[in-house]
Formats: structure tokens, sequence, C-alpha cells
């Protein structure tokens, strides 16, 4: 699994290639390490927590209550995803790793 500073140089490499490395989208590639950095608290609160966790109602009776990070995590991804679109990158824009050799 790519780390944050891999998929952010990634990115970068792929703005650079296309020749449209410009600070308005380098911010934006800004903008998605810090939602990257988000997504995961999400996922490691999901596991800790699980999809639904239990709690105690205003009057002490127990509760099942769903874990907002759930659905929290559908909306960063979707942020993630839009940036992306915004920049163009998808792997239609990318060129493999592996050679035709093969």
């Amino acid at each position: 699994m790519a780390n944050k500073k891999e998929v952010l140089e990634s990115l970068r490499s792929q703005l650079e290639e296309r020749g449209v490395s410009v600070a308005a989208f380098d911010d934006l590639v800004e903008d998605y390490g810090k939602l990257w950095d988000i997504k995961n608290k999400l996922i490691r609160d999901i596991k800790k927590r699980g999809v639904v966790y239990e709690d105690f109602s205003s009057v002490g009776v127990k509760i099942q209550k769903n874990n907002p990070s759930t659905k929290e995590l559908m909306n960063v991804e979707r942020h993630m995803l839009l940036i992306l679109d915004k920049l163009d990158l998808s792997t239609k824009n990318c060129e493999s790793d592996i050679d035709d050799e093969l």
C-alpha cells in the first residue's frame, strides 16, 4: 500500500508531465494530502469503535449508535475523488510501470 508522500509525489509528477504544474493545482494536491490524513483517522476510528457502537441515552439506557465516522469517510473519499477529477487525473492518463515485452 502506498503512503501519503508517494501518492502526493505521484500526483505532482503527473501534473508536471502534462505541463500543468501551477500553484493552484499544487494547492489542490496539498488539500488531497490533508484529506488523506482525515480519511485514515476515520478508518482507525471505525476499526476501533466499529460501524455501530454502544452508548448510553440521556436517561442511562444502553443503546446502539451508528458511528458517524462511516458517513464522514464516504464524504471525505468523495471529495478526494472530486479533486482528482478537477485535476483531470485518472487511470486513463497514467502509464503502466509494467514492461510491454512480457
